[in-house]
């Protein structure tokens, strides 16, 4: 055997493992590069989807609090029977019907 294949060979003996070693260690490094970002993604999604879906509803609880606050409204309801306290009450609560989503609410007098 010549001088060259020897070292041909004695090269090959050498690169095979270390290029398979190279070789699995990058599949694992990506790999767990990949899993992570898809872990993260899914995080920021769901964040993302919580805040979209229960923001609407939110905001309709804070309006129906800012509305129930209403001084007309509050004082029709210690007296329901005086028709001017009604009028007024109606008068106010009918400027936050443009706010709620679908355009009405109601009162239930306790």
């Amino acid at each position: 055997m010549t001088i060259k294949a020897r070292l041909l060979i004695a090269a090959l003996l050498v690169f095979i493992p270390v290029g398979l070693l190279a070789w699995t260690s990058m599949r694992v490094v990506v790999e767990d590069i990949v899993v992570s970002w898809i872990e993260r993604y899914a995080e920021k999604q769901l964040r993302f989807d919580k805040v979209r879906t229960l923001l609407p509803l939110i905001q309709e609880v804070k309006l129906s609090q800012d509305f129930a606050q209403l001084a007309p409204l509050k004082a029709w309801a210690k007296n329901p029977d005086d028709l001017l306290l009604k009028q007024q009450a109606f008068q106010a609560t009918e400027q936050f019907r443009p706010y709620f989503s679908d355009r009405s609410y109601f009162i239930a007098l306790h």
